[in-house]
Parts: structure tokens; sequence; C-alpha cells
């Protein structure tokens, strides 16, 4: 598989981590942990299980589905696949082979479908940044 960049982002402008944002509670080993919607890079849907990523590489289950957690998040994540849902202000660039990079490093998915519609929401997004 080739991973060549085909778009980059160049304008970006990544959010401040100390940038204070309405927090999504998560359950971990028994306590409730606080996590800012800001540092959240993507979300990974397994049936009725959603795996929360975070940019400190920390990954946090939560047994909802990935439709029943984005009601919680902000309205700006986009869905790229039927798995994934991503937060566009973590997004570096579009590589070949319908895949998007995120800032962590982690390599998403577009589903096939969704390629007009995502590539419309990320152009949106940083037509006007910096």
């Amino acid at each position: 598989m080739n991973n060549t960049i085909n778009h980059t982002f160049t304008r970006i402008q990544y959010p401040d981590i100390n940038q204070a944002s309405k927090p999504l509670e998560v359950i971990s080993y028994g306590k409730i942990v606080l996590v800012n919607m800001c540092d959240i890079t993507h979300l990974r849907g397994d049936g009725n299980y959603t795996f929360v990523h975070t940019i400190d590489g920390k990954q946090y289950l939560f047994s909802k589905t990935m439709k029943q957690i984005q009601k919680k998040l902000d309205v700006h994540f986009v869905r790229v696949h039927k798995s994934y849902t991503v937060n566009p202000d973590h997004v570096v660039s579009w590589l070949e082979a319908r895949t998007i990079l995120l800032r962590c490093g982690r390599q998403i998915p577009v589903a096939r479908r969704r390629v007009h519609t995502v590539e419309q929401c990320l152009t949106d997004e940083y037509r006007d940044a910096g």
C-alpha cells in the first residue's frame, strides 16, 4: 500500500491543550474520569462498544454504540467510516487510498461512499484557518 500524502492541511490551527471544553465522563477502572473533547482524536466502534482514543495515546472503552457516544460529543466530529469518527482538529492530511492521517500518527480509513462528504467537511473546516 502506497502511503504518499495526497493533500496536506497546512493552515490548521491545532487546539490549545489547556483550552477549556465540555468534558466527556468516562468510567475507567471503576472511577469517573473527565476527558476534554479537544483531547479526543477519534472514536472506533466495535458493535455495541466504542473505544475513545485521546491525543496522549490512551483509549477508553464505552459499552455504548458510536452513535450514542456521538450524541454527547461536539457537533464538529465527522463520521468517516462505519467504524470510525474523527475530530477534524487532529486531521493532518489525506493519504492516497481513502485514508486520513491524524496528528497522533494513526491512519483512519474513509469509506468509499463517504469520501466526498468527508472531503467537503474538512475543506470547509480549514478553508479560512490560519
